[in-house]
């Protein structure tokens, strides 16, 4: 049961991890165009 709530409460940080990053990437390519 702790193991799979760990789980849960690493793939929330994961998802906010990876948004941040796609987020940052996308204004790198946004800059690079123009």
């Amino acid at each position: 049961m702790a193991m799979s709530l760990f789980i849960i409460v690493n793939y929330k940080e994961m998802k906010k991890i990876i948004i941040f990053i796609n987020s940052k990437y996308n204004y790198v390519e946004e800059k690079f165009k123009n």
